[in-house]
């Protein structure tokens, strides 16, 4: 599942450079534009953009390292794979990604908000069972139930 994200994330970035937009995405001029479509066909569908959009606007200089952050963090991602720590710092920054998107633009990526895509690089396992109260001990019973251990001599 951790590889089918990432790959997923890498072929966004792939695509987003390959397309007409090109390095407009490192420059945070495509970012910026998309952001203004946005907002104008939902001040046309009678939404309106989010007033985060219309506050950020103007600073071309937070496009570009939007824009270049989310460039960089859909093209590294395959490079989560190598170290489980990086591939959760990686997949907390695309959680963080879709919450300024959603910031941003309004757009609601569900699963990806809710972190559940996420789940596959953490030991949620672990943490669950931590949550668990402990099983209580019973004296001369084996974790199976069955009765004393049987002891053998040498």
């Amino acid at each position: 599942m951790t590889t089918v994200t990432l790959l997923t994330y890498f072929l966004a970035g792939v695509a987003k450079l390959a397309g007409p937009l090109g390095s407009g995405w490192a420059g945070g001029e495509a970012l910026r534009g998309q952001v203004a479509v946005d907002g104008l066909r939902k001040a046309l569908l009678g939404e309106g953009a989010t007033p985060l959009a219309h506050a950020l606007y103007d600073k071309v200089w937070l496009f570009r390292l939007m824009g270049a952050g989310s460039l960089v963090l859909e093209l590294a991602a395959p490079l989560a794979l190598a170290d489980r720590r990086l591939a959760r710092c990686w997949a907390l920054g695309a959680w963080l990604l879709h919450w300024g998107i959603y910031a941003v633009m309004g757009i609601t990526f569900r699963y990806q908000l809710s972190g559940l895509i996420y789940a596959s690089f953490f030991d949620l396992e672990r943490a669950l069972a931590s949550l668990a109260p402990p099983a209580p001990i019973t004296r001369g019973a084996t974790a199976g139930g069955r009765g004393p251990r049987a002891t053998f001599r040498r």
